[in-house]
């Protein structure tokens, strides 16, 4: 038998072992891969994984192998061996850069945004990582090792925000057209009172500039939503 990492043949095999839940479902049921690695080449090959920061989505090692690796199999090829590259990896397992992608975007003109946007720009699903395709297929690998599909991946700026981005960007008479104040603004007042764009922005407009029958509206419609503060929805990523 052939280790498919060394070529030689394999010496102490690793075998992925079955794993279930504590009601008896099979997380990994017994022989759900049957490719032959050495248990050594194997260490080898996630450690390399590892110092590469790809610790999401670590699978066996063959072309098109479904099988994947969790926690308790890191555990149990790094942790007598190489107790630092465990500790790198149980570090990178709980590292995301949303909240550092969230700061970095929010320091953004309203024109760079609206050109990160039409740049389709994307998000890591898994990590938060901003990421923009060249060219190629739709399969796309982050830097963290999460696979996806590119097109189905999380816009930087979602398209309901931009509409409002660039409404703002080419309408010089409404207040804070050169921040990212106004679309915020306009956002609590599209969801409170569930109109366009347009209209929200030229509402929230006028309510910050005293109206008192655009803030009386808005006032009336904060007052029929259960949760007034929850106004972004799971896709809506950054600011």
């Amino acid at each position: 038998m052939t280790c498919l990492i060394c070529l030689e043949p394999a010496v102490g095999r690793w075998t992925p072992p079955q794993i279930k839940t504590e009601n008896g479902d099979f997380i990994r049921p017994s022989h759900s891969c049957t490719h032959i690695v050495c248990e050594t080449c194997m260490e080898a090959y996630v450690s390399a994984k590892i110092i590469d920061m790809r610790v999401n989505d670590l699978r066996c090692p063959a072309p098109d192998c479904k099988t994947k690796l969790y926690d308790c199999d890191i555990n149990y090829l790094l942790g007598d061996t190489m107790p630092e590259i465990l500790s790198a990896y149980r570090s990178l397992k709980k590292t995301t850069h949303r909240e550092r992608m969230t700061e970095l975007v929010k320091s953004y003109s309203l024109q760079e945004l609206c050109e990160l946007a039409q740049a389709r720009v994307k998000v890591c699903p898994c990590c938060c990582m901003l990421l923009q395709r060249s060219a190629g297929c739709d399969s796309f690998f982050c830097v963290c090792g999460h696979q996806f599909t590119y097109s189905d991946a999380p816009d930087l700026v979602p398209a309901r925000r931009l509409r409002l981005m660039n409404i703002f960007k080419h309408t010089h008479q409404y207040l804070h057209a050169d921040s990212l104040q106004g679309v915020r603004r306009a956002l609590r007042v599209q969801h409170l009172l569930g109109i366009d764009e347009r209209e929200a922005a030229q509402l929230a407009e006028l309510a910050l500039r005293g109206d008192e029958h655009a803030r009386a509206a808005i006032r009336t419609a904060r007052q029929h939503k259960d949760a007034p503060g929850d106004f972004v929805s799971s896709q809506d990523f950054i600011f």
